[in-house]
């Protein structure tokens, strides 16, 4: 199975591990690539063709943010994440998507990525069948996120457990999303179901 490629362009290899530690509890494989230069950059976004790039401000001088504009054109679905815990300098503001900051739980963290995924943002290896839910997927896949089984919900909704699992491989298929956390977490931030619901 493809992986999700992120490049780490991070200066302290402790904060780098420590990234990839959390990162790696997404509901997709993952891949890592670390960089220490901006020369490398290119040629890793080249052969690797990543969603996410996750930097330090201090990776990118102040006199280099011409490389940030070019990768981003080049790349233009790439998810560019700052890791700071100050504001991104001017320069590399209009071509930043988001922020980690040192002080993030791993719970936000895995939030800002997941939004990315989930919102269609990113290309994820299974979301070539990307689309529209129907209506009653949307009743399926809130069912889903609150718990239930497939069998609660043929006798919720008064249909075979045959129908729900056919409606659940359609979400799946549409939204590249397998694991019932992800479906859960694409769920409240898509305003399926509240935070409250979900516990």
């Amino acid at each position: 199975m493809k992986k999700i490629h992120f490049i780490l362009a991070v200066e302290s290899p402790l904060i780098r591990a420590g990234l990839i530690s959390v990162i790696s509890h997404i509901s997709y494989p993952t891949e890592f690539k670390e960089i220490g230069t901006v020369q490398k950059l290119g040629k890793t976004l080249a052969i690797y063709n990543p969603q996410f790039l996750i930097f330090t401000p201090g990776f990118f001088p102040a006199n280099r943010e011409s490389v940030l504009i070019k990768y981003k054109n080049d790349f233009p679905s790439l998810v560019v994440i700052a890791l700071t815990d100050n504001d991104v300098p001017e320069n590399l503001k209009p071509f930043v998507n988001s922020t980690f900051s040192l002080k993030d739980v791993k719970e936000d963290i895995l939030k800002k990525i997941m939004y990315y995924i989930s919102s269609g943002l990113v290309k994820t290896p299974e979301n070539n069948h990307s689309g529209e839910l129907s209506d009653r997927e949307i009743t399926i896949l809130k069912q889903v996120a609150l718990g239930l089984t497939n069998k609660e919900i043929s006798e919720k909704l008064f249909i075979s457990t045959h129908t729900v699992i056919t409606h659940r491989k359609n979400i799946t298929a549409k939204l590249g999303i397998k694991t019932i956390a992800g479906l859960t977490m694409y769920a409240a931030i898509n305003g399926i179901v509240s935070r409250e619901e979900i516990g």
